[in-house]
């Protein structure tokens, strides 16, 4: 080579390494400007975090700050921190030039797919930095950021952990509509910055891979339409979709990774299939991938109950079936862009074709999932009973298989979902369903683990006359599910096999099931059981404890003696409910022994609603009664009614004690939010009573025009009223209860006053008796009234009677609460006994044939038969079929018997003497 060619190249050499150095230094920080030369600020910078969610961790971080913010532009930009004010703090989020001075990359690695390191730091000069980074899922969603067009990867574990920051500055993500902020920015238990508990590391990795949650459309619930893709009366189904993105939010700060509902359909509904339909469902999708979150249809095989948009029926060839499964997951998968199908099995909960069409259907929809898709697909094992496939034999007993259990001969490509209903655990006694337990579903669960995906699938809520529209005060849900989520990490460490995790069934917010639903979801992250943890009652009641420990923090004001009673508080409540709803005062080894025992002697039998369908069922065949059966009036009354307990010496003192024990708890979370709101109204700092938060002026810092829209979405829309209105719905809740507890007394005890002591001598205590339960209907009117305008999303859609919805019910999930329905079914059953009042199908308020079999020939001949009933005078027998057409008025019989005289504000009476 040519001396000059030599000396041309090692010029470019040079120029390029003065280039290369020239671009390496990197710019100083826009928190380090002049402008901010004795200001304390809070510095934020952010990288590698999607759009919608960086607009929303700015906007809280803007609202709740009293300090200027500055959002750095380059979030590789050096910040001299020795040079910024004193008080300043710097957040920083994902892998900015900040995080780097204090997260490692081993730190990083150790934590695995999804989880994440927050660290905190203080420098001499009063300054703190906290940060958090993360790792995505193994299979993380891919987005495409609109502004730029580019895809990107939803780094699951660092959005979670993003979350995580806010809480410990003082946020809370408990109810999804109604987050708390702090009054400032402030790390919690680091005042001033300048303590040794200041400088913090934390390293979370979730226990399971799989960490989902099931919303479940098929009742009418604040989300319900607009996850049809639906509007919601007036409310028009883009202007809802800012709901959802709460909700995605909140499912986020819990940690978890997937959510899934159940789609639509009736045959009238001539838009169900439509591209408008789709493009809104792919809109939800993509919002949620935008989140990292993997979002799935269920939609049944052919379950047709309460509407569901099932993929086929029986009619036809077994290629015309396949045809009609497959076009459904196009649409859905391919269309809608859903990342996995989960299903059901059946025609019903109760009802199911031929076992070997059934299997073959569970293999054409995982055959075809997986094999054009390559996407992952799951089916419910309900836990019914009374339904057998002859020609499939249990492996485990060479019995007849539970066919619920079919899918154990399918292709093992199909996921099971194990499910237990309503708030017990796997080992209580759980006289529901045909049920003694639900030691089975833990058996089911670990057999099929090494087979196939195998995800436990609980409840928070059931619903259906049982808890939330009552309604009934039931921490003991969080305590079941976290108990089951313990269970199978104990097993799982002593066994070695091990399930996927959780997707846990939701159905409703209110009445303090938000506080279930945060403690089962952030059980999926960690059940608190250790690789040498001993599993007994102690040991888990003190991890529950410490589950409940953050949520009652922030309740509380932060306050650590009112945190310990309300820990108190909430475990007492917990207690008392095992005690008295699950167990009736009987003996809880012998109990889950033989679940007989507590047949009609349990509480909830008694605290829960009955409707004209639950009532039949009872009587008819009470053994599959969905939920536990009670000692009926009609019972009580029938001299000759052996069957059951005794009233006077079996049940009397169980409802005695119901009444007493709420009464007091009662007391106890009234007390309890009277000391919090004292504490709120003596202190300036922090103050997190406030109602709606003013987005702050950013003095000379041009705002972010998305960020400032994005704050008024999620502040002007629903104002934040902070933690005591959260306190208020629990202590209302308890309140509820207590006075459901105190008027079933006082109408079992008049009922049997009536039947066996009717003297005059007797006349005044029975007159005390009902007074007492009317007293109980009266105070609670007053709290649902209170309530009516609280609800986040309306009471319109949530608590009123509005047959336009696209579920089988005619009201939403919330409407039997607000309507006290409960409280005066029974009220009217056990004073008045016409026979249109004893008629089962007094106040019936359901069509039983649509919620069971959906729109179709059934559902035409029912409404025909109604109509002939009602033209030739049949009208009790046409009330079975069909609700009321417009929204009822209660009470239907006489009331009061009594004039009650209903003190304000709420208050307990005390009972009178029992007979």
């Amino acid at each position: 080579m040519r001396r000059l060619e030599v000396e041309v190249l090692c010029l470019m050499a040079v120029l390029v390494v003065v280039v290369a150095n020239v671009t390496a230094v990197k710019q100083t920080s826009q928190c380090n400007s002049s402008q901010w030369n004795g200001k304390a600020i809070v510095c934020v910078q952010m990288a590698n975090i999607t759009d919608v969610v960086e607009t929303r961790l700015k906007s809280w971080v803007q609202t709740a700050s009293t300090l200027p913010v500055v959002f750095d532009s380059d979030a590789q930009s050096t910040i001299a921190f020795s040079s910024l004010s004193k008080g300043s703090l710097v957040l920083s989020f994902g892998p900015t030039f900040a995080t780097s001075q204090i997260i490692s990359n081993k730190d990083l690695q150790s934590v695995g797919p999804e989880g994440f390191v927050f660290q905190s730091q203080t420098f001499p000069n009063s300054v703190l930095l906290a940060a958090v980074s993360g790792n995505p899922a193994t299979n993380s969603p891919l987005v495409i950021e609109k502004d730029t067009n580019k895809t990107v990867v939803a780094n699951l574990g660092l959005h979670i952990g993003s979350y995580s920051l806010l809480e410990a500055f003082g946020f809370g993500f408990y109810h999804p509509m109604l987050p708390v902020l702090p009054s400032s920015l402030s790390l919690l238990g680091c005042p001033n910055y300048t303590t040794s508990g200041c400088n913090r590391l934390v390293l979370q990795k979730p226990r399971w891979p799989v960490r989902g949650w099931h919303y479940h459309t098929e009742h009418p619930l604040e989300l319900t339409e607009v996850f049809q893709g639906i509007k919601s009366g007036d409310t028009q189904w883009e202007t809802m979709v800012p709901e959802v993105e709460q909700y995605y939010e909140w499912l986020i700060a819990q940690g978890l990774n997937r959510l899934e509902w159940i789609i639509l359909w009736t045959q009238e509904w001539t838009t169900a299939n439509s591209t408008q339909r789709q493009q809104r469902l792919g809109t939800l999708t993509e919002l949620g991938r935008e989140f990292g979150l993997l979002l799935g249809a269920d939609v049944p095989i052919a379950e047709k109950q309460q509407h569901a948009w099932y993929m086929t029926t029986a009619r036809g060839t077994l290629e015309d079936q396949t045809a009609e499964i497959q076009e459904h997951i196009d649409w859905l998968v391919g269309g809608a862009k859903f990342d996995y199908i989960s299903t059901e099995s059946g025609y019903s909960e109760f009802t199911h074709p031929n076992c070997t069409l059934m299997l073959n259907w569970m293999n054409i929809a995982t055959a075809y999932v997986n094999d054009k898709y390559n996407k992952p697909i799951y089916i419910k094992c309900h836990c019914s009973s009374g339904q057998v496939c002859e020609e499939y034999p249990n492996p485990y007993t060479n019995e007849p298989i539970n066919f619920n259990f079919l899918p154990a001969y399918a292709d093992p490509r199909l996921g099971v979902y194990a499910h237990t209903v309503q708030f017990y655990n796997f080992t209580d006694a759980s006289p529901t369903y045909g049920n003694s337990n639900f030691t089975y579903m833990f058996d089911f669960l670990f057999a099929e683990a090494p087979k196939r995906p195998s995800i436990y699938h609980g409840e928070t809520a059931y619903w259906v006359n049982f808890d939330i529209n009552v309604p009934i005060f039931l921490p003991v849900y969080a305590a079941g599910r976290f108990e089951d989520l313990q269970a199978i990490a104990y097993t799982e460490n002593k066994s070695g096999d091990h399930i996927q995790g959780q997707v846990n069934f939701e159905s409703g917010w209110e009445w303090g099931y938000w506080l279930n639903n945060v403690v089962t979801a952030r059980a999926s992250w960690d059940p608190r059981v250790t690789t040498t943890s001993k599993l007994n009652q102690t040991s888990s009641n003190d991890a529950l404890r410490g589950a409940f420990s953050s949520i009652a923090f922030a309740m509380t004001g932060q306050n650590v003696a009112l945190q310990q009673q309300m820990l108190d508080l909430l475990m007492d409540t917990i207690a008392i409910e095992k005690q008295l709803l699950i167990y009736g005062n009987q003996n809880g080894s012998e109990a889950r022994a033989d679940t007989s025992l507590v047949v009609k002697k349990n509480g909830m039998g008694y605290l829960a609603g009955w409707d004209t369908w639950v009532t039949l069922s009872a009587v008819l065949k009470p053994e599959d009664c969905t939920q536990p059966v009670r000692l009926d009036f009609k019972q009580i009354r029938d001299p000759l009614y052996k069957k059951g307990p005794n009233y006077k010496t079996e049940v009397e003192p169980l409802l005695y004690d119901l009444m007493t024990a709420f009464q007091r708890l009662s007391s106890r979370w009234t007390s309890l939010y009277d000391s919090v709101a004292k504490t709120y109204s003596l202190s300036s700092s922090p103050s997190l009573s406030g109602g709606q938060k003013t987005p702050i002026s950013l003095n000379s810092v041009a705002p972010d025009a998305k960020i400032e829209a994005k704050t008024k979405s999620m502040f002007f829309k629903s104002p934040q009223k902070g933690p005591l209105t959260l306190l208020a719905d629990l202590r209302d809740a308890a309140n509820m209860t207590a006075l459901r507890a105190t008027q079933i007394y006082g109408l079992y005890q008049y009922v049997y006053g009536s039947s066996f002591h009717v003297t005059r001598k007797n006349q005044t205590l029975l007159e005390q008796q009902i007074a007492l339960a009317e007293n109980a209907i009266v105070q609670a009117q007053q709290i649902v009234t209170k309530h009516f305008d609280s609800y986040p999303v309306g009471a319109q859609r949530v608590s009123t009677w509005r047959p336009e919805n696209p579920t089988a019910y005619r009201f939403g999930y919330l409407w039997t609460a607000q309507s006290l329905y409960y409280y005066w079914r029974d009220y009217s059953t056990a004073t008045n006994t016409s026979f249109p009042v004893q008629y089962p199908c007094f106040m019936n308020h359901i069509n039983p044939e649509d919620i069971g079999f959906g729109t179709g020939p059934f559902l035409n001949v029912t409404l025909a038969l109604q109509q002939y009933l009602e033209d030739h005078d049949h009208d009790l027998l046409a009330e079975c079929l069909t609700p009321p057409s417009s929204s009822p008025q209660y009470p239907e019989t006489q009331f009061p018997l009594y004039p009650p005289s209903a003190p304000s504000p709420f208050q307990m009476f005390p009972p009178p003497k029992k007979w």
